[in-house]
């Protein structure tokens, strides 16, 4: 990024800090990293603020292209090294992302692989509410209240418990509870077994009240009303109302699906897709640094939006975590760019080398992804 195009991201960045009302919860037994650096996510870190007025200030004077804080609480969050800031307890966190080749299984939206196209977006927040309303409240009896998301400002979402019950989790219990989620080591022949009748053959399976993933597949086949939800073979309304019936009381072969159909079938749609160690290690690591809710992200430009779980299902980044709504900036695009949608307006694709005067909001987004330079 050359120097003009970084002073004047400083300078808006400098204006969004300015007017932020800054409010970390246990601010003082959080540990803190930041960058001014577009190329690096934490580039100083074991910093450590009293009260949210003190953060506010070093975001002005910084104007950071990232911050972050810590899922864990410590005695001396700046101590180093990592043991002697005196360990008390961590949030339990997930990270919800998706990259180009998960979102775009057919590559319809190859231009999009680093802007991201609503479709990708999409599929990360469907990921996030089945995280919730599938496991988080219905499997490990969290109250809405202890939950938190925020959009984590450029792909996916973070969601937090903020619960005495978790703070003393270990690493293994943790990563116990990603494994449940993302389905992981999940035998799936375990929970069926045939039993001969005569000389049919019966396929018994888990019943609504079973314990585990027997139960929640179960559950999910007689609750769904979508039909990619099952396998192929069961698709049809009659088959439908059949299989819902025969399901309640764990009898799986009153149509003809196999085994395989229904393995398939439920880690194509019943799993949260965590499984990556990169996401995976977010959970597990009671150290980590996460990006500060309410901040920027310098990757996009948009604000690392925290959510209230009744406005999930409306939000969209593309609108909703927007802040330089106003005025117009010239740029040189340096990168061919497709068409893009923000701010409720559709803008044209636009092509490399060309000079043109932007919306501030797309001109910025623009200069963080590295499609354009600032002009004078």
């Amino acid at each position: 990024m050359d120097d003009k195009t970084k002073n004047y991201l400083y300078l808006k960045f400098k204006e969004y800090y300015t007017q932020l009302k800054v409010n970390v919860p246990d601010i003082q037994s959080r540990e803190f990293g930041y960058s001014t650096d577009m190329d690096k996510k934490i580039g100083v870190r074991h910093k450590s603020y009293l009260t949210n007025n003190d953060l506010k200030t070093e975001l002005i004077r910084q104007a950071p292209f990232y911050i972050s804080y810590s899922n864990a609480h410590y005695d001396m969050p700046s101590a180093r090294p990592m043991k002697n800031k005196d360990w008390l307890g961590a949030d339990l966190v997930f990270d919800l992302d998706a990259d180009y080749n998960q979102w775009d299984l057919e590559h319809k939206y190859e231009a999009y692989k680093t802007l991201m196209h609503p479709v990708g977006f999409e599929m990360v927040k469907r990921m996030a509410q089945k995280l919730i309303y599938d496991f988080l409240i219905p499997d490990f009896g969290f109250s809405k209240d202890e939950i938190l998301v925020n959009f984590s400002g450029n792909r996916g979402y973070h969601v937090r418990i903020l619960s005495k019950a978790v703070q003393q989790l270990s690493r293994d219990q943790r990563r116990g509870i990603v494994d449940f989620v993302s389905a992981k080591g999940l035998k799936f022949d375990s929970l069926f077994n045939y039993e001969m009748q005569g000389r049919i053959k019966i396929l018994n399976g888990p019943s609504p009240n079973s314990k585990g993933w027997g139960g929640k597949i179960a559950r999910t086949i007689i609750q769904t009303n979508d039909p990619k939800m099952l396998p192929k073979g069961a698709r049809s309304k009659k088959n439908i109302d059949i299989l819902k019936s025969s399901v309640k009381n764990g009898l799986w072969n009153s149509v003809k699906v196999t085994k395989d159909s229904w393995e398939e079938t439920v880690m194509n749609n019943h799993v949260v897709n965590i499984a990556d160690d990169a996401d995976a290690m977010v959970t597990f690591d009671i150290s980590k640094l996460l990006r500060m809710p309410q901040s920027l992200h310098g990757t996009s430009s948009f604000i690392v939006k925290e959510l209230k779980l009744n406005e999930l299902d409306d939000f969209n980044p593309l609108n909703d975590s927007v802040f330089f709504d106003k005025g117009e900036t010239k740029v040189k695009i340096i990168e061919d760019v497709p068409e893009l949608y923000m701010l409720n307006q559709t803008h044209s694709a636009l092509s490399k080398g060309i000079i043109k005067t932007l919306p501030t909001s797309l001109a910025i987004f623009l200069l963080c992804k590295g499609c354009a330079v600032f002009c004078d």
